[in-house]
C-alpha cells in the first residue's frame, strides 16, 4: 500500500514537471517564443529507483514505437499524440519526453516543450546534457526564451550534479531482474545493470553510465579513476553438455574520471570464460580474457594493454601480483584486492573461481590478534579497512552450497581488538567505509545498510527494486553455489528473456539525437539506454 501511494505521488510530481499545465509558459509574448520568461523551478535530480529506466519495455513502449515511426516522416502532430500516450502510460519514459519536447518545439510551442526537456535533464542529466544540445531538431528552440530558461536550468542542475558526485555513494543497480539466456549458441545478454550515484539523504539515484545496461563491475584506480567492465554478448553451451561453461563472447571496459566523463574509448575483450581488468603502473589499463577449465574453474589468462585513445588492445605479460583485479563471468563477478598488511596481516590461502582467498586469524596493527569466530574462516574480499585504519570490517565465510550458508559481518576496533557483530545473513557482505565511523555494506537481500556513528548502530537502509551492490553485480545477490548450472527459465519472447533488446530491430529504430548504448558519439541510431 505504501509503495503504491509513493508511486502515485511521484507520478504526479513528474507530470507536474512535464509541461502538461505549461508551468514554464512565457510571462510575455505568445507560443512563438517572444518576450522573456521566469526561471524554471529546479526539479530533484535522478529518480527514486533504477527500475524507472526500464521504460523502453514498460507500459509506454508500444505508443513510443508509433511516435518513432511518425518522427521518421516528421509528422509532428502524430509524434505529439503518440508521445502523449506513452507518457500517460509511463510518466518516466524519458525518450518519450524528449520526443514530445521536440514535437512541441517543431509545432511552435516552446512553452509546452520546455517542461518535457527539463524532465529529461533532471532525471538523467549525464545523458541529456549533451544529447539535447546536439539535437538538430531543437536548434530553433534554443533561441527562444524557453530555450534560455532551459540553458539556465541545465547550468543549475550541472552544479547540483557536481555536489551530488562529491557526497553520494557509487553503486550498481539493475533496471530489471536478471534472467539467464535460455537457448544455446551466441546471443545478446547483459546484467541489466548501470552505475549510479546513491544519495544517502534522499535515497534517490542518479545514473552515471549509459552502457546499454551491461555493467558487471567497477574498479577504482589509485588515482581515483573508475574502470567499468561489462558484457553484451554470450555464447551458451548445448544443454546436453552439462560440464561446458557459458562464455563471454563480447566483454568490454570503459574508464571514467571523477566527473564521470570517459577517459578512454571502449575496449573489447576477446572471447573467454571470464573477463578481467586491472591497473598497471601509471594507471595503465590492462584487460584479460580467461580460458575455461571445466564448468566453474578458470584456466589461463591472456593479458592485453589498452590504448586509451583508440580502445585497441595489445598483448602483454601478466601484471605483477598485488593489484586489485575485477573478474566477470556470466555467473558471477568479484573483486580480489590486496589487504594493507600494515593494518591487517593474515595467512591467506590461494583463491579460485569457486573459493576466495581465506584465513582463520587476523593480526591487527598494534599487536591485537583475532581468531575468526563462527566458521573460523574469513574471505579476503570481505575485508574493509577504515580510512584512518581505526576499524576493520570482515565477514565469516561459509560454503554457499552448505545447508546453512549464512555468514556474519563483524567490525573490529584495531586498537582494542573488540569485536562488534552487525548482521547474520546469506550475504556476500561486501562493504566500504564512508569515513572512520560509518560502514556501508550489502546485506544479501538487495539492501545497502549504513552502520556506525556515536552509538555504533544501524543508521539507515537503502533498497531498490532489483537490489543494490557496491562494486560487483553477480547473477544472484546471495553467495552463489557453484556445483551445478542454474535453473534456466523458458524463453517466452518477453523483454525479461532478452528478446528484442540489442537486436537488429533496435539498431534500426531512430529517435532525435539519442546516444548509442556503447557510449560513442551522439547520433541518430537508437539502442537501449
Amino acid at each position: 500500500m505504501l509503495r503504491a501511494m509513493k508511486r502515485i505521488v511521484l507520478m504526479a510530481m513528474v507530470a507536474a514537471a512535464c509541461g502538461k499545465s505549461s508551468p514554464a509558459k512565457s510571462t510575455e509574448g505568445s507560443g512563438s517564443g517572444s518576450g522573456s520568461a521566469a526561471a524554471l523551478p529546479v526539479p530533484p535530480l535522478g529518480v527514486d529507483e533504477a527500475n524507472r529506466f526500464n521504460y523502453e519495455y514498460g507500459k509506454g513502449a508500444d505508443a513510443y514505437k508509433k511516435a518513432v515511426a511518425a518522427y521518421k516522416t516528421k509528422d509532428w502532430a502524430a509524434v505529439k499524440d503518440a508521445t502523449t500516450a506513452a507518457i500517460d502510460a509511463d510518466a518516466y519514459h524519458l525518450d518519450a519526453h524528449h520526443l514530445r519536447g521536440v514535437a512541441e518545439a517543431q509545432l511552435g510551442k516552446p512553452e509546452d516543450a520546455v517542461g518535457h526537456l527539463a524532465t529529461c535533464l533532471a532525471q538523467d542529466y549525464l545523458r541529456f546534457h549533451d544529447e539535447l544540445a546536439a539535437d538538430a531538431d531543437l536548434a530553433a528552440f534554443w533561441k527562444t526564451p524557453q530555450g534560455e530558461q532551459l540553458k539556465q536550468l541545465d547550468a543549475a542542475l550541472g552544479e547540483q550534479v557536481k555536489a551530488e558526485l562529491a557526497k553520494s555513494v557509487v553503486v550498481i543497480a539493475r533496471r530489471s531482474g536478471f534472467k539467464w539466456p535460455s537457448k544455446a549458441g551466441a546471443q545478446w545478454a547483459t546484467t541489466r545493470g548501470e552505475v549510479y550515484a546513491l544519495d544517502l539523504d534522499t535515497k534517490r539515484v542518479m545514473r552515471l553510465t549509459h552502457t546499454g545496461n551491461a555493467v558487471a563491475a567497477i574498479l577504482r584506480s589509485p588515482s581515483g579513476e573508475t574502470v567499468v567492465i561489462g558484457y553484451d554478448k554470450v555464447e551458451m553451451p548445448d544443454p546436453a553438455q552439462k560440464t561446458a561453461p557459458p562464455l563471454l563472447s563480447r566483454a568490454w571496459v570503459e574508464a571514467y574520471d571523477a566527473a564521470w566523463k570517459p577517459t578512454t574509448k571502449r575496449a573489447t575483450i576477446a572471447k573467454g570464460r571470464a573477463a578481467a581488468v586491472t591497473f598497471g603502473p601509471g594507471d595503465q589499463l590492462l584487460v584479460a580474457s580467461v580460458a575455461a577449465k571445466g564448468r566453474w574453474d578458470l584456466g589461463d589468462a591472456t593479458w592485453s594493454s589498452v590504448d586509451r585513445a583508440t580502445g585497441k588492445t595489445t598483448k602483454v605479460a601478466a601484471p605483477a601480483p598485488g593489484g586489485a583485479i575485477a573478474t566477470v563471468t556470466l555467473d558471477d563477478a568479484w573483486i580480489d584486492a590486496p589487504v594493507d598488511a600494515a593494518v591487517v596481516k593474515a595467512d591467506w590461502s590461494a583463491a579460485s573461481a569457486t573459493t576466495p582467498a581465506l584465513a582463520a586469524k587476523l593480526e591487527l596493527a598494534g599487536g591485537k590478534s583475532i581468531d575468526v569466530p563462527e566458521s573460523g574462516k574469513t574471505a579476503r574480499d570481505s575485508i574493509a579497512i577504515s580510512p584512518g585504519a581505526k576499524q576493520v570490517a570482515f565477514a565469516t565465510w561459509t560454503d554457499p552450497c552448505a545447508p546453512d550458508a549464512k555468514r556474519s559481518l563483524y567490525v573490529v576496533d584495531v586498537a582494542t581488538g573488540q569485536l562488534k557483530h552487525l548482521l547474520t545473513e546469506a550475504s556476500r557482505f561486501r562493504s566500504r567505509w564512508l569515513d572512520d565511523d560509518r560502514l556501508i555494506y550489502e546485506d544479501g537481500k538487495g539492501h545497502l545498510r549504513v552502520w556506525g556513528g556515536p552509538d555504533k548502530r544501524e543508521l539507515l537502509r537503502a533498497d531498490d527494486k532489483y537490489g543494490f551492490v557496491l562494486a560487483a553485480l553477480s547473477s544472484s545477490l546471495p553467495p552463489l553455489c557453484k556445483t551445478a548450472p542454474p535453473e534456466v527459465e523458458p524463453d517466452t519472447g518477453s523483454e525479461g528473456s532478452g528478446a528484442g533488446e540489442g537486436s537488429a530491430a533496435d539498431d534500426e529504430t531512430e529517435g532525435p539525437g539519442a546516444a548509442p548504448g556503447d557510449g560513442s558519439d551522439v547520433g541518430p541510431a537508437r539502442t537501449p539506454q
